[in-house]
C-alpha cells in the first residue's frame, strides 16, 4: 500500500467527482487500487459514487472493491457523518463506539497567548472539532 498526504483545503474541498479522480486518484496518487464502503459518496455535492469509480477504473486501470456495511450493534450504519456528529456535541463513548477505537485529534501546537508551557485543554468538557475540518491528512492508494 502506497500512501499520500494531502493538504485538505477549499480548492480540493470543491472538486467535482471526476476532477478528484483525475487530480487525486490518477495524478497525485497514480492509483491502482481504491477500497470504498458500498455507500460512499464523493467530491463536491457527492457527485460520485461506486459505479463512477468503476467506470474510471475500467477506463483508467485501476480496480474499485466496494465493501458491504458492518453489521453494526444498532442503526443506522456506521457513516463519517455520524462520527462528527458524536464528536461535535461530545458524546465521544458514541464516537469511540462506532470508530471501534478511541477518538484522537492530533495537530501541530502553534505560538498562542504564552499562558504556560502547556496546551490549554479542558481536562473536564470534551474538546469538539467542528463539523468539518480544513486540514492535513493521509490519503491511501
Amino acid at each position: 500500500m502506497n500512501c499520500g498526504f494531502s493538504d485538505s483545503t477549499r480548492d480540493l474541498a470543491g472538486l467535482d467527482a471526476e476532477g478528484f479522480i483525475e487530480r487525486v486518484l490518477l495524478g497525485a496518487l497514480r492509483t491502482k487500487q481504491v477500497v470504498i464502503g458500498e455507500g460512499f459518496r464523493f467530491g463536491s455535492g457527492r457527485g460520485g459514487d461506486v459505479e463512477l469509480l468503476r467506470r474510471a477504473g475500467a477506463t483508467c486501470g485501476f480496480d474499485v472493491q466496494a465493501v458491504p456495511p458492518h453489521p453494526a450493534r444498532r442503526a443506522p450504519a456506521v457513516s463519517s457523518t455520524r462520527v462528527r456528529e458524536a464528536i461535535a456535541a461530545g458524546r465521544l463513548d458514541e464516537a469511540k463506539a462506532l470508530l471501534g477505537r478511541d477518538f484522537r485529534i492530533s495537530g501541530r501546537v502553534i505560538e498562542g497567548q504564552k499562558l504556560g508551557p502547556h496546551a490549554r485543554i479542558s481536562h473536564g468538557e470534551p474538546a469538539a472539532a467542528p463539523p468539518r475540518v480544513a486540514g492535513r491528512g493521509n490519503l491511501c492508494a
